[in-house]
């Protein structure tokens, strides 16, 4: 089981691999979306970020400067929402710096 805690709204992952939301919903932040088949979430200012079981990503809520662009070619291990940028791990893929999937304000650094 998964929480995370944004700007005036939390997210959880049930044990059944739903997603709950609750909290300010001006950008569909506390919206929950369908499926069970989710296994890390992350919550940002006003937006949020699934990992699924096979990897993939989902996002929602606020999508300013482009938050909810999800990259489609990949399998993703991690994921962690910022205040306005997320970043993802992929798989067998070691961290390069600057590696983020969207940064316009910050930028994601790695030795």
């Amino acid at each position: 089981m998964y929480v995370a805690a944004g700007d005036q709204h939390s997210v959880a992952i049930r044990l059944d691999g739903t997603i709950i939301a609750q909290g300010l919903n001006t950008n569909q932040q506390s919206t929950s979306p369908a499926g069970n088949n989710y296994i890390k979430i992350s919550a940002g200012y006003r937006h949020n970020l699934a990992l699924k079981t096979d990897g993939s990503i989902i996002t929602w809520g606020y999508d300013g400067s482009g938050l909810g662009a999800v990259p489609t070619v990949g399998s993703y291990v991690d994921i962690s929402a910022g205040r306005d940028f997320s970043v993802a791990l992929k798989t067998n893929t070691p961290p390069r710096k600057g590696s983020h999937l969207k940064a316009p304000k910050a930028r994601l650094k790695l030795k």
